[in-house]
């Protein structure tokens, strides 16, 4: 599960983005993309329900590496 906080979504001006992003996942299914199962709020937070995928994000293993081989 993904916590993110209502006020700092405010505060970034990122309310579109991540209701984009939400739309997004939710509409697509597949083994290569993170699903989204579920999406719900309290007064402060945002959560979503997704896969579990061990490892890391992409964007952590690029700030990591910076480049990558091709195996």
């Amino acid at each position: 599960m993904k916590e993110m906080a209502k006020a700092r979504i405010i505060t970034k001006k990122s309310v579109q983005s991540v209701m984009n992003e939400l739309k997004l996942l939710s509409l697509v299914q597949s083994d290569f993309i993170v699903n989204v199962h579920y999406a719900f709020q309290d007064k402060m937070t945002l959560f979503l329900v997704m896969d579990l995928l061990l490892g890391g994000d992409l964007r952590y293993h690029i700030a990591r590496k910076k480049k990558f081989t091709e195996s």
